[in-house]
């Protein structure tokens, strides 16, 4: 019965053990993409690229640092959408923020290699 328990113990550590989300590899056009139409093409498409950041391909998001792949402690997207010294996110503009959730996918996506499909 007791290497029931240790089993059993395992099993649900491994579930609910903190990084696991970190594991499930993001989901660019499901997860990311969404997240973009909603709160930031309006403004950073190539027709209308405020801040001189388009959406259009990753490599404009890799110019000036606003993504480094595999660290979103250094990239400036992470720090825009994210809340500084309890003051609101500088980014969306005049627009509501991004939830928790959705800066968080975003870190994890960035922490997981910002992979961006072709076209």
């Amino acid at each position: 019965m007791t290497s029931r328990r240790v089993s059993l113990a395992f099993i649900l550590l491994s579930i609910c053990a903190p990084g696991r989300a970190d594991e499930s590899p993001i989901d660019f056009e499901k997860q990311i993409a969404p997240i973009f139409e909603q709160h930031c093409v309006r403004c950073h498409s190539p027709a209308s690229n405020k801040g001189d950041v388009s959406l259009a391909t990753f490599d404009d998001l890799k110019s000036n640092d606003y993504v480094i792949a595999g660290d979103p402690d250094d990239s400036y997207l992470i720090e825009l959408v994210t809340s500084q010294d309890g003051e609101p996110p500088a980014m969306p503009k005049e627009a509501k923020p991004l939830s928790g959730a959705e800066v968080d996918l975003l870190r994890h996506w960035v922490q997981q290699g910002a992979t961006w499909p072709d076209g």
